[in-house]
């Protein structure tokens, strides 16, 4: 464990820990009861809660998604953890660089902003975001965060020397039933129709099932898979075995796969994190069992988060369920040899693409 003085205040302590057990089990189990009802008051938030903003955020969830490989830096105040930043550390074109782990759509700091107005929540959040980041360890290459949703400026990264890019997500507010189908384009609503005459929604609890069909369908685009395939498996099966997580299934009429999502959720949210689908199925069955992921989220008052758009047809997919237009930050950070090795190697990809 390394220590450091902070800044501000005088008593406040940095931490920079990576003691997690490397437990691997994988043990699927069923869901949980869903949460508290929209007509329940708020239980009072604790620090413990400011400290894990999302599921991502959570020692399990970290520990599964890098094989117990995540750091973290925290700032404690009087002996008492006001900030956590969790990172993983990797190695590309021979430079270390700080980075998010498999299937971790958000991170970013994690801050106890304590009592008072706005103003002084305001200014020691700002404090903590800055101690964090001063404590984050020198790396050769980058560090490359997407800040989760309550973080709403980048200011701490700014002066910490870090660009900051925005991507958008859509949201999905909880509501009645009738409201959210209301509220979807008539296109979109006629598509899941059709889909629900043609298909079955099923519960797969084996990620392996999900992950052995996401696959096949890359095969079949001639497309390559991205993902750590063992951290993948892990996160999804410790997400079904707590019940922050479910794998929806459109079945056809001979029991096949048509289309499969995998969504997870906290205390505030449910996440759209992978879909996959057959190469003759359209977006119908897709579609089907989104409908049927927010209609979850919003039984538990879950916000439904799609989780970000990659470009312009996704956001107009997603805007079709008639969810709002949310900004994500992201921030980095590149080292000069990093960029140096960046432009020889699209020098490098242009002249075999020229000769070609």
């Amino acid at each position: 464990m390394r220590t450091a003085t902070a800044k501000f205040p005088p008593d406040q302590v940095l931490r920079s820990t990576a003691d997690r057990d490397r437990t691997t089990r994988e043990q699927p189990r069923i869901n949980a009861a869903p949460l508290a009802k929209a007509e329940k008051p708020a239980k009072p938030k604790t620090a413990s809660e400011d400290l894990t903003p999302t599921v991502f955020h959570e020692p399990w969830w970290l520990d599964k998604a890098t094989e117990g490989r995540y750091e973290q830096v925290e700032v404690s105040l009087g002996g008492t953890t006001v900030g956590r930043l969790p990172y993983l550390r990797f190695h590309e074109m021979g430079l270390t660089s700080i980075g998010m782990p498999t299937l971790t759509h958000f991170l970013g700091p994690a801050i106890d902003y304590g009592p008072g107005n706005a103003t002084t929540r305001q200014l020691r959040g700002l404090s903590i975001a800055g101690d964090l980041l001063a404590a984050l360890p020198k790396v050769s290459g980058g560090v490359w965060i997407k800040l989760h949703a309550g973080i709403t400026d980048t200011i701490a990264f700014q002066e910490a020397g870090f660009r900051t890019d925005v991507q958008f997500t859509t949201e999905i507010a909880p509501d009645a039933e009738d409201a959210l189908w209301g509220r979807m384009r008539d296109k979109t609503r006629n598509v899941i129709r059709r889909a629900q005459e043609r298909f079955m929604i099923a519960e797969e609890s084996d990620p392996e099932q999900f992950l052995a069909f996401y696959l096949d369908n890359l095969r079949q685009r001639k497309l390559k898979n991205t993902y750590h395939l063992p951290s993948v498996t892990a996160v999804m099966a410790e997400c079904i075995g707590r019940g922050q997580g479910k794998i929806r299934v459109a079945l056809d009429e001979k029991g096949g796969f048509n289309s499969a999502i995998f969504t997870v959720w906290d205390r505030k949210a449910q996440y759209y994190l992978m879909s996959t689908r057959s190469s003759d199925a359209g977006n119908g069955a897709t579609s089907m069992l989104l409908w049927d992921a927010i209609k979850s989220a919003a039984e538990r008052n879950l916000v439904f988060d799609f989780d970000g758009a990659r470009h312009g047809a996704d956001a107009k997919f997603f805007a079709g369920f008639g969810g709002t237009f949310r900004p994500r930050y992201w921030v980095w950070r590149s080292s000069r040899a990093l960029r140096i090795l960046g432009v020889l190697n699209s020098l490098l990809k242009r002249r075999a693409n020229s000769a070609g």
